[in-house]
C-alpha cells in the first residue's frame, strides 16, 4: 500500500512540476518587445476620456496617478469591420503594456479577458496598480477572436495588436 501512495504522490509531483513550468506570469509577457511610438501614451491624467484606436477596435479611457498608484479605467468597443460582419466575440484579452523611456516593455497587466459575448457590448476595465520607477508610458496590447452566427470553430478570425519582438 505504501509503495502504491509513494508512487502516487511522485506522480502527482512531475505533473505539477511540468504543469508549473508552463506557466508564464501575465506580466512577464512581453517583456524586453518594443512598441510602435505611434502606440507610446504618456503617464498623466486624463479628466476626460481619451482614445486609442486600430483597425480593430478603440479603446476609451481615463488615467489617474495617485503617488506610486496609477489608475486606468475605460471600455473596449470593436470596430465596424467586426460588428458588420461578424456575430460573436468568441474571445478577447486586453493588456495594459507598461513601457521604459525606450519604449520597452518592462510589465503587462491584463485590463480584460471576455469570452463569448454579442459584439455591440463594449468590454469594460477598471484596474489600479503601482508602478515602478522606471515607468515612464504605457500602451495597450490584445489578442481575441471573433465567430460568425450559429458556427463553433469554423469560421472564427483571430485580431491582434502586440508589441514586437527587438
Amino acid at each position: 500500500m505504501k509503495r502504491a501512495q509513494a508512487k502516487a504522490a511522485t506522480a502527482l509531483l512531475f505533473f505539477l512540476a511540468a504543469t508549473l513550468a508552463g506557466c508564464q506570469s501575465v506580466s512577464t509577457y512581453y517583456q524586453g518587445h518594443i512598441v510602435a511610438p505611434e502606440d507610446v501614451l504618456p503617464l498623466q491624467d486624463s479628466s476626460t476620456d481619451r482614445e486609442w484606436s486600430t483597425f480593430d477596435m478603440t479603446i476609451t479611457y481615463s488615467t489617474r496617478q495617485t503617488g506610486e498608484y496609477f489608475n486606468i479605467n475605460g471600455q473596449a468597443t470593436l470596430s465596424d469591420h467586426y460588428t458588420m460582419n461578424y456575430s460573436y466575440l468568441e474571445r478577447l484579452e486586453i493588456y495594459l503594456v507598461l513601457l521604459d523611456q525606450d519604449s520597452t516593455v518592462i510589465e503587462t497587466r491584463r485590463l480584460a479577458n471576455s469570452q463569448t459575448y454579442r459584439l455591440e457590448y463594449p468590454v469594460s476595465f477598471s484596474v489600479q496598480l503601482p508602478l515602478a520607477a522606471s515607468v515612464s508610458a504605457f500602451s495597450f496590447a490584445y489578442d481575441g477572436t471573433v465567430r460568425e452566427s450559429g458556427k463553433l470553430k469554423d469560421g472564427t478570425v483571430p485580431f491582434w495588436h502586440l508589441p514586437r519582438e527587438k
